[in-house]
């Protein structure tokens, strides 16, 4: 078997008009996906003092993976803030990538703190849109249920 020197990647694009856009993923490697794993992987087994069996209790935030795989993955995205002209602008933000992208990736271009704070201004229905019609399309086993676009 050969193994490809990067992985495959691909350009999505969403809307029309003002309100079009374009995001690029590549495919996630083991490290990327051993490094999710470490998100799910938190448990804790408790007895009681018979010695039973009493429960396990599991951290698992879907939304957390996804957007970590999305920083982990992302190569392009063109969102850019919007500022209306009416409300001040202390940030400068207006006309600015969302997300900065460094030697064809955006985990180059901004820390991890940095795309969290970006992610999570996003919209949810841009969010989810980017994660099920993109990132999920190009690294599928990140969708265990196959809900990819539905």
């Amino acid at each position: 078997m050969r193994i490809l020197s990067k992985p495959v990647g691909k350009i999505f694009e969403f809307g029309e008009g003002e309100d079009a856009y374009t995001v690029a993923f590549s495919q996630l490697t083991e490290g990327d996906y051993i490094e999710l794993a470490d998100l799910e992987s938190e448990f804790e087994i408790r007895y009681a003092q018979t010695g039973q069996f009493e429960g396990v209790r599991r951290r698992r935030n879907r939304r957390r993976i996804e957007r970590r795989a999305a920083y982990r993955a992302m190569t392009a995205c063109d969102l850019k803030w919007y500022v209306p002209d009416d409300e001040e602008d202390p940030k400068e933000l207006n006309g600015k990538p969302v997300f900065r992208v460094q030697g064809g990736r955006v985990s180059k271009g901004m820390s991890e703190v940095e795309f969290n704070e970006a992610w999570d201004a996003l919209p949810a229905d841009v969010s989810d849109n980017i994660v099920r019609e993109a990132l999920l399309k190009v690294n599928p086993t990140l969708d265990p249920y196959g809900n990819a676009g539905e």
